[in-house]
């Protein structure tokens, strides 16, 4: 986040983070692939009967030890976009950050005023049990929308950002009522 540029009046309201499960979910189907050629080596060393040569023993290790780093690897990359990806909400924007692999980052902002609409999809037990979903934000500009999957409160940061949209809104119609309050006692001193 240092890398970001803030206003001096913007403030951060909170941050939007993906749920744990979502990575947890990843980690346990990585160890599953992780045990799956020890079961299956040793299904086939019972089914055959014979027992294993010293070096055939050490290239099935070796080639098992390169499939760990591997996964270990995949594993690394998973957590960094896990921990990576987020939405700053200040007060007068969204910052979508999007981490791509290790190297790639996508920042995007989406100001209030082009927000149409905030729609929150939770899909399934597990979802709605833990509660995570997908916000997704419509907007007028060239890109249509902004998405974060598997947030966890999505309900919650939803109405947070209603909050501050609504009070944005009431702020620019304070604005212009001043504006045009100040037009008219301008326009009416002319006149007399």
């Amino acid at each position: 986040m240092s890398n970001l540029n803030f206003q001096e009046s913007e403030q951060i309201v909170f941050e939007v983070k993906r749920h744990w499960f979502n990575f947890t979910l990843m980690a346990v189907s990585l160890a599953f692939g992780a045990l799956a050629p020890l079961f299956f080596g040793g299904i086939a060393s019972v089914l055959s009967g014979t027992s294993v040569s010293a070096p055939i023993f050490f290239l099935c290790l070796f080639f098992y030890l390169i499939w760990i780093m591997v996964l270990w690897i995949f594993l690394f990359i998973e957590w960094t976009d896990y921990y990576l990806d987020m939405w700053i909400v200040t007060s007068d924007r969204i910052i979508d950050i999007e981490q791509r692999g290790l190297f790639t980052r996508d920042i995007a902002e989406l100001r209030y005023e082009s927000i149409e609409d905030i729609k929150v999809v939770t899909s399934g037990i597990i979802a709605t049990w833990l509660g995570f979903g997908d916000i997704e934000i419509q907007t007028a500009g060239s890109q249509k929308e902004f998405v974060i999957k598997c947030a966890k409160d999505p309900l919650k940061a939803k109405d947070a950002i209603y909050s501050i949209l609504h009070s944005k809104e009431k702020e620019s119609k304070t604005v212009k009522f001043e504006e045009k309050k100040e037009e008219l006692i301008t326009n009416n001193q002319a006149y007399l």
